[in-house]
């Protein structure tokens, strides 16, 4: 038999500059960042699940929140701290619908 460590899933912390393309992440730390008031204002607060699209030339990210593509310059970006979540970026959000002159819930 051999010595094999399996390991299970650990949650690695990296920059949010350092995640790839099309990974979903949750923020984990956001004490390093100068510019904390303009993230809050954009709704990227410590456990913030958001989706890492794209690295643009120059190293800004852009990231999805919600329906909302944000980009962050690469300076903020690698002072954000990030750990990979499993498939939570594609949650279904409860809409309202009209139906026969009631709001309900579908």
């Amino acid at each position: 038999m051999s010595n094999k460590i399996i390991n299970s899933k650990v949650d690695k912390i990296v920059s949010l500059k350092e995640c790839s393309a099309g990974t979903c992440v949750q923020i984990v730390n956001l004490s390093k960042v100068k510019e904390k008031s303009r993230l809050i204002q954009l709704g990227l607060l410590e456990g913030e699940i958001v989706q890492c699209l794209e690295h643009l030339p120059g190293g800004t990210v852009v990231v999805r929140k919600g329906r909302r593509e944000i980009a962050i310059g690469a300076k903020l970006a690698q002072s954000i701290l990030v750990k990979p979540v499993d498939g939570q970026c594609n949650r279904k959000r409860k809409r309202w619908k009209l139906r026969f002159g009631f709001m309900k819930f579908i």
